[in-house]
């Protein structure tokens, strides 16, 4: 998706290195990859100082996790959409997701659902991997 010769701007905060790399690399064909970082509080700082168009942020961070991280950019840059990331797959961390209004991909799905849930974001709409029963 781009418009006018553009390509929106993205965040990608997750702690593990290659889900960093291969999120990048599935993206970057489509949008500008303008930071990618290993922690909630450097991805608030990253957010903060880039304004991306998206975030794309794991849940399950050690220290503050996705969702606190979320929230308190949403507080500050309401105009960021988000994409959870997760290899979660439960019903309530994608309810909570939706509540915040982002969307939910989980990693088995990140090379299938990770692009469509960011064209789904700047369009305004909301995205969720399929998630398996229990």
């Amino acid at each position: 998706m781009v418009s006018r010769g553009k390509k929106p701007k993205i965040v990608l905060i997750d702690d593990h290195p290659k889900v960093l790399t291969t999120a990048s690399q599935i993206m970057k064909d489509e949008f500008e990859i303008v930071a990618t970082v290993g922690n909630g509080e450097a991805g608030f700082d990253a957010v903060s100082m880039l304004k991306p168009d998206i975030v794309v942020i794991d849940i399950g961070m050690p220290g503050e996790n996705g969702f606190e991280t979320a929230r308190r950019m949403k507080e500050y840059f309401c105009t960021t959409r988000i994409v959870f990331l997760t290899v979660t797959e439960d019903v309530e961390y994608a309810c909570t997701a939706r509540d915040m209004g982002g969307s939910y991909v989980v990693k088995r799905r990140l090379r299938t659902d990770l692009t469509i849930a960011a064209r789904e974001a700047m369009r305004g709409n909301l995205f969720f991997s399929p998630i398996l029963p229990v």
